[in-house]
């Protein structure tokens, strides 16, 4: 397989042979590099069936791939984002795609953005200062490691997707998944968005203010806080099993009610700060 470079030598097309270092496109299997050129670039359908053994863009590009209207339907193995100049429109499928630095921009305003046909096994983000957002069809494992400045936000129009791994930044997802370990950072559900299991531990944070429901809240070490406080839904947030071994659960609204089915099970030295207004049942 090829390495193959992007120059930009002719046009922004990427089905102009002249534009690559090779002189001739990228196959199915080749590693594909951006590093060079300030050349925006767009894409045909013609390639949208190509998978690419890595697509790596890299410090040195400072175009950008596809807009927020038109992305970029460019699919392989293995994406690597690692350059604070372009921004980055997608929507293929990657087995992993890694994020180690990035375009700054907010989660009102991503410059790194993937559509609503995108599809991963695992989504990693390891750096940068900006934002991420996903409206995949597929997604099945979401990690922010070591990232204290980035955002990701996974849209309504994405699919549920299964595990959420985060040590630092903020996750901010408006549909539902299977199990979330934070251990530091912000996850916050909006919309319907709910999960099977939430387990916070160090310092991770849940911010539930959306309909949805938490089926098993753990809630491990003193500095780790699941609060309610800025959830002003209609239904308000739902828990049905929540342990609290340590760590605080705020639900001070006022805006919504907050329900606790099954109360909340206390196994530690951990603190309840319940709305005045409200009985709150603890067993």
């Amino acid at each position: 397989m090829a390495v193959v470079s992007w120059t930009g030598t002719t046009d922004g097309d990427w089905n102009t042979t002249t534009n690559w270092s090779t002189g001739a496109l990228p196959a199915a299997g080749d590693d594909v590099i951006f590093n060079t050129s300030s050349r925006d670039v767009t894409i045909s359908s013609s390639v949208a069936g190509t998978t690419y053994g890595s697509l790596k863009i890299l410090d040195g590009f400072t175009g950008s791939l596809g807009v927020t209207g038109t992305k970029l339907e460019v699919m392989a193995t293995t994406l690597l984002i690692a350059n604070d100049q372009a921004k980055i429109h997608l929507d293929g499928h990657y087995t992993t795609a890694i994020i180690t630095d990035m375009f700054p921009g907010t989660a009102e305003s991503a410059n790194v953005t993937f559509g609503t046909s995108s599809q991963f096994t695992t989504l990693r983000i390891t750096g940068g200062k900006g934002a991420v957002e996903v409206a995949s069809a597929g997604l099945t494992t979401a990690q922010i490691l070591g990232a204290n400045e980035a955002v990701l936000s996974v849209l309504s129009t994405a699919s549920s997707f299964t595990n959420i791994l985060m040590d630092s930044g903020t996750l901010t997802t408006a549909e539902s998944f299977t199990t979330a370990d934070v251990s530091g950072g912000i996850l916050e559900l909006t919309g319907t968005a709910g999960g099977t299991t939430v387990n916070l531990t160090s310092t991770g944070g849940l911010e539930h203010n959306s309909t949805g429901t938490v089926t098993n809240l753990n809630v491990f070490d003193s500095a780790c806080l699941a609060t309610t406080t800025e959830n002003a839904t209609t239904t308000g947030a739902v828990f049905t099993n929540t342990v609290l071994f340590d760590g605080v659960i705020d639900e001070r609204n006022g805006a919504a009610t907050t329900t606790f089915s099954n109360g909340i099970v206390v196994n530690g030295a951990g603190t309840i700060r319940p709305d005045v207004s409200r009985t709150l049942t603890v067993t």
